[in-house]
């Protein structure tokens, strides 16, 4: 099954993936809040970390505005 990067840290915590992706919590968190991506060199660390589940499309998949589903 495959899931976006937001969805992977959702389902695994901030901690969690902190650790498994060896960077900061804090940059973790900005990943889920969609502040920042990873590099692309990191991008393919997670890919391969997360055992394929995540794949590069749903790195950097814009992910949805929550103001415009609601218009």
């Amino acid at each position: 099954m495959f899931m976006t990067l937001v969805e992977f840290i959702e389902a695994h915590g901030d901690l969690e993936c902190s650790q498994l992706f060896k960077v900061k919590e804090r940059t973790v968190a900005s990943w889920r809040r969609g502040e920042n991506f990873p590099r692309a060199r990191k991008a393919q660390e997670i890919v391969e970390l997360s055992a394929g589940q995540v794949t590069m499309d749903g790195i950097y998949r814009a992910a949805p505005d929550p103001e415009r589903a609601a218009a």
